[in-house]
């Protein structure tokens, strides 16, 4: 405690009057120090007084009955005295000296040494003394609220300082850390910190970036400051300051940040991929029905047959393709889980490793789910996908789906688990297996043990993600060495609540002699919608382009009933034909074609009052329905 202005406020702990008088004869004698003196004869007294925390000085004999000074001292220093303690003694003992030195002592005087000026310059220097050490106190108690790691190490990398927030980051109390623990034990790689260091000692400072492991094996990435610390009278090194800030969290979004951008760029060429390929499919779809109409011959109807469903299968994969570069999200529709195993099962037969065997099979009368089937063959691809990659030198995976009634013992066994009636989808392989470590690890996001640039897909975090958003659950049997087994639960749909999308089987609709202009600036596409309608009884004039359209169009000289243009043109789009139409015919109706939008769920959407939207690639059936609807659709 600090006394005002100038004055000193000292506690004499002395059991000898003639020793307390010489004492305050000397004090009087002070130049330039004011004092006011508090004498005390009793041990406990002095303890009273201690607490009462008012003394910036304590001055204290070494003998005080049965108790000696030291013990004052010891006891002093436990109940977190501040005043800096001058012990006082008859008899010069170095034994005793060291002694108090350890305990806490600010000083040591010999009494018969002592004179005014001594005993002065000893109080003098014991307050500034514990103002400095205050000072030191304060300051790190500051880097203590510091969040960065901040640590002194000697020049070998033994560890001397070590602040709160290193703790924290790290994991070991300061106690630990600077009992005997080096700096070089954090890194994974031993030449990062010697380079690190090597790079320190001839520039005087050093920074990066720096993988490091916690206590319990986590690894982290720092972004580390080392400056080299100099004696200020050698000028010799002599410590190594370091600053680290723990940016693993920023490395996380970096990365996840990375991964956007590249998916939006998959996302801008995939569009356009699709819209080629729906061009390109589009005059299959619509040409096949024909052409099947006009065969008789059995094996030329196979091949068409064959044609046409290599098309359809086209033109899913094409959605699909749009749908996971988009992120979208289906309606979730009453399912089948017979013909989702299915599917991934040949298509891991088809894809995968030839030294890989792929077998799958499927109980009767599986019950259905409900869910997004793009979302749940995504989720099952990339766990066949992970099967297939932990074979590299053969095997086996098997694929099953069963129905399974999860009772309370079980879900007590698997903590994930719930009581239910579900679909079980089991995913086998006879590969390398997952280690008791890495099993902790494979659901985190970013999480892989692919080497950089081999196939990276949705990720186990994001598949357990859509099994979870499916009100379904996910458990992992594996052993190192011994295969793995996911088991994927997914609940049971109840039947009355939904129906199975079912084809429509309707009629082709056949036209009376409606004239149809169609706008495409693929031809392939323009013929082919051109044969279909004239086929089914309309009459249609074709345009390649916007601008052709509208120097073709003249409603005086001959009417046109509808349009049918592509919404991506070169020039004149699609959107900008259809406002230039309504401008010369307010009634005009039109069918907005594209092959790079997704395809809406309805088989005729109306975009607005005047225009339905269909995708490409379409069948005739879809064609001639959606004209049907336009051109009979009422006005309000």
């Amino acid at each position: 405690m600090t006394s005002p202005a100038s004055t000193v406020r000292i506690l004499l702990i002395e059991d000898d009057e003639d020793d307390y008088l010489l004492t305050r004869d000397m004090l009087a004698e002070f130049e330039q120090t004011r004092f006011d003196l508090d004498w005390v004869t009793d041990y406990e007294f002095a303890l009273s007084a201690l607490n009462r925390r008012q003394h910036d000085v304590i001055l204290l004999d070494y003998s005080l009955g049965a108790k000696s000074g030291l013990d004052f001292l010891k006891e002093a220093v436990a109940l977190g005295c501040q005043s800096p303690i001058i012990l006082l003694t008859g008899q010069g003992d170095r034994d005793t000296d060291v002694k108090a030195m350890e305990a806490g002592a600010a000083d040591y005087l010999v009494k018969s040494e002592i004179n005014a000026v001594l005993l002065e310059r000893s109080i003098r220097y014991s307050m500034d003394r514990r103002r400095a050490e205050e000072k030191i106190r304060d300051q790190a108690h500051l880097l203590d609220l510091a969040q960065d790691a901040i640590i002194v190490c000697d020049l070998d990398g033994g560890i001397e300082y070590w602040n709160k927030g290193a703790e924290v980051m790290y994991g070991w109390a300061a106690k630990e850390a600077t009992s005997g623990r080096t700096i070089e034990g954090f890194y994974p790689e031993p030449e990062d910190y010697t380079h690190a260091r090597e790079s320190l000692l001839d520039n005087e400072e050093w920074g990066g970036e720096l993988p490091q492991f916690t206590r319990g094996g986590k690894q982290i990435v720092v972004n580390s400051r080392w400056t080299l610390v100099k004696d200020p009278f050698t000028h010799k090194p002599k410590s190594i300051l370091i600053i680290n800030t723990d940016i693993t969290a920023q490395k996380r979004l970096a990365v996840q940040s990375l991964r956007a951008q590249r998916l939006e760029s998959i996302c801008t060429l995939s569009t356009g991929i699709a819209h080629d390929l729906n061009n390109v499919l589009s005059p299959i779809l619509m040409a096949v029905p024909l052409l099947q109409s006009w065969v008789k011959d059995p094996h030329s109807k196979k091949l068409l047959d064959s044609i046409e469903a290599s098309s359809k299968r086209g033109t899913e994969l094409v959605k699909q393709v749009l749908a996971f570069a988009h992120g979208g999200e289906g309606e979730p529709v009453l399912m089948q889980v017979k013909h989702l195993v299915t599917k991934c099962a040949e298509i891991a037969a088809r894809n995968g490793d030839p030294a890989i065997e792929v077998s799958f099979k499927v109980a009767n009368e599986l019950w259905p789910i409900v869910g997004d089937a793009i979302q749940l063959e995504q989720m099952i691809m990339e766990i066949v996908t992970n099967a297939r990659d932990a074979m590299s030198g053969g095997g086996r995976l098997s694929i099953s789906a069963e129905n399974r009634v999860v009772e309370k013992e079980f879900s007590r066994r698997h903590a994930d688990a719930r009581v239910g009636s579900f679909a079980l989808i089991e995913v086998k392989d006879t590969g390398i297996g997952i280690s008791k470590e890495l099993k902790k690890k494979i659901f985190d996001p970013f999480f892989t043990t692919k080497q950089s640039g081999k196939s990276g897909g949705l990720g186990l975090s994001d598949a357990l993600d859509i099994i979870k958003s499916h009100r379904g659950f996910l458990l992992v049997d594996s052993e190192e060495g011994r295969g793995s087994n996911f088991q994927i639960f997914l609940p049971r749909a109840e039947p009355s609540k939904l129906s199975f999308p079912h084809a429509g089987g309707s009629d082709l609709t056949t036209g009376k002699g409606e004239r149809i202009l169609i706008v495409d600036d693929e031809p392939s596409v323009l013929e082919a919608a051109k044969n279909t309608l004239e086929t089914f009884g309309y009459k249609v004039d074709t345009a390649t382009s916007g601008r052709e359209a509208m120097e073709a169009y003249d409603p005086d000289k001959q009417a046109v009933d509808a349009v049918i243009t592509d919404l991506r043109m070169p020039g004149m789009d699609g959107e900008e034909l259809m406002e230039r139409f309504l401008e010369k015919n307010p009634n005009m109706r039109f069918i907005a074609i594209s092959g790079s939008v997704e395809e809406q769920d309805s088989d005729t959407v109306f975009i607005s009052k005047h225009a339905a939207y269909l995708s490409k690639p379409f069948t005739p059936e879809k064609l001639l329905s959606t004209l049907y609807s336009v051109l009979t659709r009422k006005f309000d």
